[in-house]
C-alpha cells in the first residue's frame, strides 16, 4: 500500500506553503521586465516597483492565499464548482491525491464529492483517501473513467504544483477573509480603502495609455509603486491583525517575507498586543541591566540567536496561558529576569500562577532557557507556587505537555528537550 501518514500529510502541506513563498514570475514576464530595466526611459520608481512586487508582494500574496484557500475552500465549494465549468484544467489522479492530502480531512472529503462518478465510485475514493492508499485511489479513477474537471479546478487552487502560476486576485482575498476569525479594526478598514483608491488611480493611468492620451510614464510607474506599497500594507495588516489565526510555521514563512529589505523600507503598520508589549529588534544587542547579574538569569545562546521576536512570542504565550499576569509591566519584568536586558524601574518578585499551585512549568523554563538552571535565583525572582526541596529536573519533566511542545516548536535547537 502506498500509504501517507498524518505526519507526511502535514509535510505535504508545508511543502506546498514553502513553494508558494518561493514565487517566480513566468519566464516571458521576466524577459519583458529585464528589457524594461535596461531601457533608460524606465527610472528608479519602476525598479523599486519590480523589486517590491517580485521579492515580497507576490510571494506574500501567494502564501496568504494558499493558507486561506486551504482553510476555507469548503465554504465556497458551490461557487468554485460553477467556475470550474468555464475552465479546461486537467490534473492527473496523482496530483488530485496529493492535493487532498494537503488540506484538512473534512475539506478533502468535500472535494472528493465533486469528482464525476457514481456513488459507489465516490465511496471507494473516500475510503482510499481515508486509508491514504495512493495507488488504489489512482486506479479507481482510471478504471472508472471519472470526470475530473471540477476537482482539477479545486486542486489548482489548493496545490501550487498543479499550476504554473498561482494568481488569486486581491479581490478574492477581500471576499474570503470575511470567513476568517478576523479582527475588524479601523486601521485595517482604512488601509483597505487606501488600497482601493491607489488601485483606481493605477487603472486611470493605464486607461490614459490605452486610449493614446498624453500620459507621463513617470505618473504611471508612481501609481504602480503606490499600489504595490498599499497592497503590502494591507496584507501585512491582515496578517498582524489576525496573527493568532496562523500557525507557528505559517507565521515563520510569512515573517521571513516581511523581513526582506523591500518590505522593511515600507512604513510598518504592525501591531502588538493591546498592552503594547513588543521587544525591539536590537533587544539582545543591548547591555542595560546586564551588570546586575544577581537580578537575572543568563539566557542560553540558542534563545538569543533565535531573536527577540520569538522571545516576545514566548512571553505573550505565557501570559495568554495564565502563567503570568497579562500586563505590560509584568511582561517587561519577566523579560528582564530571564535576559538581563532593558532593566525596568521596579524590579520586584513576580507572581507565577502554577498549574495546581505547583512550579513544574517555571522549573522547566528555567532548566531549558537558562545557563546552568539557577534554581536559587528562581525562588528569589518568583513567588506563588510550591517549591520542591530537591530533584528539580524530575519536576521539570512533569511540566505541561502543551508547553513542552510549544517551546520545542519555538526553539527546536535547544538541547535536552524533556
Amino acid at each position: 500500500m502506498d500509504y501517507i501518514s498524518e505526519g507526511e500529510r502535514q509535510k505535504l502541506y508545508y511543502q506546498g506553503l514553502k513553494k508558494a513563498s518561493e514565487y517566480h514570475l513566468p519566464d516571458e514576464v521576466l524577459s519583458v521586465i529585464q528589457d524594461n530595466l535596461a531601457d533608460p526611459r524606465f527610472g528608479v520608481v519602476y525598479r523599486e516597483t519590480v523589486s517590491l512586487s517580485c521579492n515580497v508582494l507576490a510571494p506574500l500574496h501567494r502564501v496568504i492565499s494558499f493558507i486561506i484557500n486551504n482553510r476555507l475552500i469548503h465554504e465556497y465549494m458551490g461557487e468554485l464548482a460553477e467556475q470550474a465549468k468555464e475552465n479546461s484544467i486537467q490534473c492527473t489522479a496523482d496530483d488530485i491525491f496529493l492535493s487532498l492530502c494537503s488540506v484538512e480531512p473534512y475539506t478533502a472529503e468535500e472535494i472528493i464529492r465533486t469528482i464525476d462518478g457514481d456513488s459507489a465510485t465516490i465511496e471507494r475514493l473516500r475510503q482510499c483517501y481515508q486509508e491514504r492508499d495512493r495507488q488504489a485511489f489512482t486506479a479507481t479513477i482510471n478504471e472508472n473513467h471519472c470526470g475530473l474537471q471540477t476537482v482539477s479546478w479545486l486542486c489548482r487552487i489548493i496545490w501550487p504544483d498543479t499550476s504554473a502560476v498561482f494568481s488569486q486576485p486581491f479581490e478574492d482575498i477581500f471576499t474570503t477573509m470575511d470567513a476568517l476569525p478576523v479582527t475588524n479594526t479601523l486601521e485595517q478598514d482604512n488601509s483597505a480603502q487606501t488600497l482601493m483608491r491607489s488601485s483606481e488611480r493605477l487603472s486611470d493611468e493605464a486607461l490614459k495609455i490605452m486610449n493614446g492620451d498624453d500620459c507621463d510614464a513617470q505618473h504611471y510607474f508612481t501609481a504602480q509603486y503606490e499600489n504595490a506599497k498599499n497592497s503590502l500594507v494591507w496584507l501585512r495588516g491582515l496578517y498582524t491583525d489576525n496573527i493568532k489565526s496562523f500557525k507557528l510555521r505559517e507565521r515563520r514563512i510569512i515573517e521571513a517575507l516581511l523581513a526582506r529589505p523591500e518590505a522593511a523600507a515600507i512604513p510598518a503598520t504592525q501591531k502588538v498586543d493591546g498592552d503594547g508589549f513588543c521587544l525591539p529588534a536590537d533587544y539582545f544587542s543591548q547591555t542595560s541591566g546586564l551588570a546586575n547579574a544577581d537580578e537575572h538569569f543568563n539566557l542560553r545562546h540558542e534563545v538569543i540567536t533565535a531573536g527577540p521576536e520569538r522571545f516576545t512570542e514566548l512571553i505573550n504565550y505565557l501570559s495568554e496561558s495564565g502563567y503570568i499576569d497579562n500586563s505590560l509591566a509584568v511582561k517587561q519584568l519577566f523579560a528582564y529576569r530571564f535576559s538581563g536586558r532593558m532593566r525596568p524601574e521596579r524590579v520586584v518578585p513576580l507572581e507565577w500562577h502554577g498549574r495546581n499551585g505547583k512550579s513544574y512549568e517555571l522549573i522547566y523554563l528555567v532548566k531549558m532557557l537558562t545557563e546552568r538552571g539557577d534554581y536559587r535565583k528562581m525562588r528569589l525572582f518568583f513567588y506563588g507556587p510550591a517549591w520542591p526541596k530537591d530533584r528539580f529536573s524530575s519536576y521539570a519533566r512533569s511540566a505541561d505537555y502543551n508547553l513542552k511542545v510549544y517551546l520545542h516548536n519555538l526553539y527546536p535547537t535547544l538541547p535536552d528537550q524533556l
